[in-house]
Order: structure tokens, then sequence, then C-alpha cells
């Protein structure tokens, strides 16, 4: 999973390459999300509002989507955690241990959860299996217009992910609305993608701000440039404290 700069393009570094060997750096830059905690709160919510017993996830990343569920999801039984990469599902084995060492749940629920290596539209679940589908900042990167096949691909991925879901069962899914930009906005190479979310899928949304804190100007600096690219340096923000803060927005899709 990941979130995109301000801008008509999506691909500003190589995310191929980062995801298959940059997955420990990338994990850093995402641990300074969220700052306000609304991601994090808009999360817990919709687990606490019904149970989700099983629990799929499409680009799952380094896990920080599923560490946050087996935080907060109160039921869950099992959790399957699906991305193209192994590399960053290593990661994400990695944190879940670290998480269970740091005290933050213990081994019974680390042990629910399983990595499989799958791309979005071709899932090795069964029909009806999970009761809750979740994808965040990962979609997008098949359904932009710069991704050659885009118009084929959200139909694939929506059915794979309705195929594997229970009757009655969720769909959330999460994607960037800017990052080092003053106010929310959907990229232009994604309008397409929310449009047919919003209209043809019938997903309503939310707005989060979920802005970047990092500990000091040189971390800021160096994950906001790698990742984003030079032109929101001019969006970071020096606190008192010596930390750094980058805006971004965050829009939550919903399909009940």
């Amino acid at each position: 999973m990941a979130s995109q700069r301000a801008s008509d393009h999506i691909a500003v570094p190589d995310h191929v390459f980062i995801y298959e060997h940059q997955a420990a750096q990338y994990d850093r830059l995402i641990e300074c999300e969220d700052d306000k905690l609304e991601l994090r709160q808009a999360l817990s919510k919709l687990l606490q509002s019904e149970a989700h017993g099983r629990v799929a996830e499409l680009g799952a990343g380094t896990g920080r989507l599923t560490r946050l569920v087996l935080q907060y999801a109160p039921q869950l039984a099992e959790y399957t955690a699906c991305d193209a990469s192994a590399s960053m599902l290593r990661q994400l084995e990695a944190n879940v241990r670290r998480d269970v060492k740091d005290g933050h749940y213990n081994s019974v629920r680390a042990n629910m959860v399983r990595t499989v290596t799958a791309p979005h539209h071709r899932l090795p679940l069964a029909a009806g299996s999970v009761d809750l589908v979740l994808a965040g900042w990962t979609i997008c990167y098949a359904c932009s217009e710069e991704h050659e096949h885009q118009n084929n691909m959200l139909p694939s991925i929506m059915e794979e992910a309705r195929r594997i879901l229970r009757p009655g069962g969720r769909i959330v899914i999460w994607e960037t609305l800017g990052t080092g930009v003053d106010a929310p906005a959907v990229l232009p190479a994604l309008r397409g993608y929310i449009e047919a979310m919003e209209e043809r899928y019938h997903f309503r949304h939310a707005i989060l701000q979920t802005d970047f804190r990092f500990p000091n100007l040189h971390e800021a600096e160096s994950l906001s440039e790698w990742f984003f690219g030079k032109e929101v340096l001019r969006m970071l923000r020096q606190e008192s404290d010596g930390t750094v803060l980058l805006p971004s927005f965050t829009g939550m899709w919903i399909q009940e």
C-alpha cells in the first residue's frame, strides 16, 4: 500500500522497486503518518460497529492496516494479508512480531494473520469466505489513468472482492487525497476511478486528515523527497519541539 504526491502523476519513484527492495524504508515513512489519529479512530469505529471475524486485505504492504485491525477488531478470528510483493509481506510479518514483543497484542492475535502473495484480481480465497475486505492506498496503482489497463482493472478487482465477501459484508478502500497540499482533492489521474467507486459501485466516503509528523528535519526531507518528490518539501513545517509536519489527506470509501 502507498500514498501519492499531490500532482497529476503517481509514479514519482519506481514503486515496484521500492516494494521489492526498500520495504523497511517505506515502513519508516508510513509510521510517521496519521498525526491526528483520524485514520486509527475511523478504523476502530468501523471495527466496533459489527462483528468482523474474517478479514482479507488487498495490498497489505508492511502491515499498517493489519496491525491496527489486530489491535481494534474485538471478534477477529482470521486475517489474510495479500500483496503482490513478498518483500513487503516479510516486513509485515516482522512488524507483527515486534508488536507482540512490545505488548500491543498477544501471540494468539498475531497467529491469526496469514500472508499470501497475490494480486488484487486473483485472490486464493474461497467465495463468501470473509466478512470484511480492506484495501489501503493500493487499488489506485491499477486504476490510475496512467495504467494502460485501468478501464478493465477496477471491474476485475471489484468482482474478486465481492466474490470472496459473504452476503452483507463490507468493502473499505482508502486512497490519497493529496500529500503536501493545503486542502484535500482527488488527483487528476484518479478521477475516473473515484467517480466509478461512488457512482457505479455506490461507495460512500469520508475525508481524513492524515498528516505526517517526522522526528526531525533530516528525516522529513529525506523520506518526503524520496517517496513524494521534491515539490512537497516546501510544505514541511518545523514545530517548536523539533518535529516536522507534512500535511496529508486521505479518503475512506465504504461499500455496504
